[in-house]
């Protein structure tokens, strides 16, 4: 998925931390269930990107089987890991839909 940034290599406190943040996250995807009692009463924003290798169009707008409220879906170039050169893009987006104004902030 195009590996982990170099600089956490130079770092082993904070690699561990984040090799335990992901244990924990795939531990928690593995007990999702794959269907639903009835969708989500909440509004959904999906951030993904076009050039993940592991995911799907079709598998990401799935979210509209799932969530009964509004669910917005905000495509990143980048990959797996889009998150890291596209961060200042995803700030923006997150906090204009948590309605939170950051421009004025470095």
């Amino acid at each position: 998925y195009g590996g982990l940034p170099e600089s956490l290599e130079d770092d082993p406190p904070l690699l561990a931390s984040v090799l335990h943040r992901l244990r924990a996250d795939l531990t928690l995807l593995s007990q999702v269930p794959a269907t639903l009692e009835s969708p989500l009463r909440i509004p959904v924003s999906v951030l993904w990107s076009p050039e993940d290798p592991s995911m799907t169009e079709s598998q990401v707008r799935s979210w509209d089987g799932r969530v009964a409220g509004p669910v917005r879906y905000e495509a990143f170039p980048g990959g797996h890991l889009f998150l890291y050169p596209q961060s200042a893009a995803v700030v923006r987006f997150v906090s204009d839909r948590l309605g939170i104004d950051v421009s004025g902030r470095a």
